[in-house]
C-alpha cells in the first residue's frame, strides 16, 4: 500500500492486469483441419532426370499421398541432404515436403525446425509463402516455442494483400500478439482491430486489445474492447469453459481499469460480477477489499478479508491481505488489533517462508535443477511446507511459465514418440538428427522454465520483503500514534483527509440482509456477504 500523488493510496492492481496477457486460448475443436494449412500455391514441381533427388522426392511425394509419413519423411531427408550440385533447385521442395510429413507425424518442434530454416531464407525461397500457413498451425500445437511469434511477424508486410482471406483474421490475431511481446502497442492494436466480428478469435482479439490499451493508459477504449467481449459471451453457450474464462478476465479486466482511475463504485460492480464459481473469485474478493477501503467501507473491506481466512481456502496465497486488514484498524485508531495481526499472526508466517523460499533459491542456482525441484513439489514428492504449494500454485498462474512448462511437456512427448517408433525410422538418419535436436530443444526448454520459475520465486521473495517493510513500518506509525498526543488537524493528515463522523459508521444492514453475529464457525452460502462491525476509536 502507497500514497500516490494526489493522496489517493494505491496498489499494483493495474500491474496484475497487464500480467493477463500471457494467455492463449486452445483452438483444438475450432481449428481448421490441417489438410487445409495451405495458401493453395501450386506445392508440387515435376521432378524428371534428377537422379537419385528424383528417385528421392518421387517416392516421398507416393509415400505422402498414401499417408505412410515415416518412409516419406526418411525420403524428403534424403533428398534435403543429397550433395550432388544438380539437386540444389530441388532441395528447397524437399526441405517443406519433410516439414509437411514431420507435422503430420506430429513431431511439431522438428517440423517447426524445418519451416524455420524457410522463413530465415526470405522471400527468395520458392515456398516462403506457403511456409506461413504452417507456422499458423504450429502456434497451436507448440504455443510455449520460443520465437515462433517473430518467425511469423516476419510475414506481417504481407498482410493483408498476399494472405488468403480465410488466414487473415487468424494471422492478425498473431500478428498482434507478436507485436505487443515486442512492445509496439500501437502496431498491436492496428492488428488486433483486423480481426472480424465473424472469426473465432474475435473475443481473444478484443481482450487483448483491452489490455494492450490499459498498457498504453487509455482506459475509455479499453472498456469499451472489454463490453464488446462481454457482449460477444452473452451470445454464446457458458458451459464452454473457455468462454466462461474470457468472461471472468473481462469483468476482473473491467473491475481494475475502472479501479485505476478511481471509479470505485463502478470497480465493485464488475468485482462482484465474478461468481464463487469462478477460479478468480477470491483475486476479486481481496482486491474489491482495496476498492471498499478507497471508499471508507471498512465494514464491507474487513468483511472479504474475513472471507479470504475461512478454512476453505487454507491453500491460497493472499499475503498482503493482512497488511490490508491491518491498515483498516490503524486508520480506525484501535492500535491493539494492529499489533495483535501484525506481531501474532503476519510476522509468525511470512518472515520465516520468506527466509525457507531464500534458502531454496539458494540451493537451487541452477535452472534446471530448480525446475526438477518444483516438479517434487508439484507431484507431492517428498516433505515440504505447505505453505511451498501456496507458492507453487501463485506462480504458477503466470501464463508465460504456463506455457513454457507446455512446451516442456511437448518436447517430452515427442521424444518418447521418436524413441518408441519403429526402428526403421528411428535409427536412420533422420530419426538420429530428430532426437539429437529434440534433446538439445529439451535442455533449453528446460533452462528456460528454470529461470522462469526461479523469477517467479524471487519475485514472490521481493514482494515479501516488501510486505515485511511494510509491517514494520505499520508498527512504527502505531507506536507513534499511541505515544503521541496528536490533535485532530494531525490526525485528519495522517489519515489522507478522511472524515471523522464517516470512520464511526458501524453496519447498516438493508432490507435484503439479516444481521447475524459470527460465532466462529463458516458456511459456504455466507461467504463474501460478511460485514464487519468496526467502529473508529480515534478522538477518544
Amino acid at each position: 500500500m502507497r500514497l500516490n500523488h494526489s493522496g489517493r493510496r494505491t496498489h499494483g492492481l493495474t500491474a496484475v492486469l497487464v500480467l493477463v496477457l500471457g494467455l492463449c486460448w486452445s483452438h483444438g475443436a475450432l481449428a481448421q483441419d490441417d489438410g487445409e494449412m495451405t495458401f493453395d500455391v501450386e506445392e508440387v514441381e515435376e521432378v524428371k532426370d534428377a537422379a537419385p533427388v528424383g528417385k528421392f522426392l518421387a517416392e516421398g511425394e507416393k509415400y505422402y499421398d498414401k499417408k505412410e509419413y515415416r518412409q516419406a519423411s526418411i525420403m524428403f531427408h534424403k533428398a534435403k541432404m543429397e550433395t550432388d550440385a544438380s539437386a540444389d533447385k530441388f532441395r528447397p521442395k524437399a526441405q517443406y515436403e519433410l516439414a509437411k510429413s514431420l507435422s503430420r507425424l506430429e513431431v511439431y518442434q522438428g517440423a517447426m525446425e524445418q519451416f524455420v530454416e524457410i522463413v530465415e531464407e526470405g522471400e527468395g525461397h520458392p515456398y516462403y509463402e506457403a511456409t506461413l500457413s504452417w507456422l499458423m498451425l504450429l502456434s497451436r500445437k507448440l504455443p510455449g516455442a520460443p520465437d515462433l511469434l517473430s518467425h511469423i511477424g516476419k510475414y506481417a508486410p504481407l498482410y493483408p494483400e498476399r494472405v488468403p482471406e480465410k488466414f487473415r483474421d487468424e494471422l492478425a490475431y498473431l500478428l498482434g500478439r507478436h507485436f505487443y511481446k515486442e512492445a509496439d502497442m500501437e502496431q498491436a492494436l492496428q492488428f488486433f482491430k483486423r480481426v472480424s466480428n465473424s472469426s473465432e478469435f474475435f473475443a481473444e482479439a478484443r481482450y487483448l486489445e483491452g489490455i494492450t490499451h490499459v498498457r498504453l493508459y487509455q482506459a475509455k477504449p479499453a472498456v469499451n474492447s472489454f463490453k464488446q467481449v462481454l457482449g460477444w459471451v452473452a451470445t454464446q453457450d457458458l458451459d464452454e469453459p473457455e468462454v466462461k474464462k474470457l468472461e471472468q478476465l473481462s469483468l476482473l479486466a473491467m473491475a481494475r481499469t475502472f479501479y485505476s482511475v478511481g471509479q470505485y463504485e463502478k470497480a465493485i460492480k464488475y468485482y462482484d460480477f465474478v461468481g464463487q464459481d469462478s477460479p478468480y473469485w477470491l483475486d476479486a474478493l481481496f482486491e474489491e477489499s482495496w476498492t471498499y477501503f478507497q471508499l471508507d467501507r471498512y465494514n464491507k473491506a474487513l468483511g472479504n478479508l474475513h472471507t479470504l481466512n475461512a478454512p476453505f481456502f487454507d491453500d491460497e496465497y493472499f499475503p498482503e491481505s493482512m497488511i490490508l486488514t491491518a491498515v483498516v484498524f490503524f486508520t480506525n485508531c484501535q492500535y491493539e488489533r494492529v499489533r495483535s495481526i501484525i506481531q501474532e499472526d503476519f510476522e509468525l508466517i511470512y518472515p520465516p517462508l520468506r527466509d525457507q523460499l531464500q534458502e531454496i533459491l539458494d540451493q537451487y542456482q541452477d535452472p534446471v535443477e530448480f525446475y526438477h525441484f518444483l516438479n517434487q513439489i508439484n507431484e507431492g514428492e517428498g516433505e515440504f511446507d505447505p505453505r511451498l504449494n501456496q507458492i507453487l500454485d501463485a506462480a504458477l498462474t503466470d501464463q508465460t511459465l504456463k506455457r513454457t512448462l507446455s512446451y516442456v511437456a511437448e518436447l517430452n512427448k515427442e521424444l518418447e514418440l521418436v524413441e518408441a517408433s519403429d526402428p526403421s525410422w528411428k535409427d536412420s538418419e533422420l530419426g538420429f538428427e530428430l532426437l539429437q535436436r529434440l534433446s538439445e530443444a529439451q535442455v533449453f526448454a528446460l533452462q528456460d522454465a528454470g529461470k522462469l520459475s526461479r523469477s517467479r520465486f524471487e519475485r514472490v521473495v521481493s514482494e515479501l520483503n516488501d510486505l515485511i517493510k511494510q509491517g514494520k513500518k505499520i508498527l512504527i506509525e502505531t507506536a507513534k500514534a499511541e505515544s503521541d498526543a496528536l490533535d485532530q488537524r494531525v490526525k485528519d493528515e495522517q489519515f489522507v483527509g478522511k472524515d471523522p463522523t464517516a470512520m464511526k459508521k458501524g453496519v447498516d444492514v438493508d432490507d435484503e440482509h439479516v444481521y447475524w453475529s459470527f460465532k466462529g464457525e463458516y458456511w459456504r452460502d455466507e461467504l463474501g456477504y460478511y460485514l464487519y462491525d468496526i467502529k473508529s476509536e480515534c478522538g477518544r
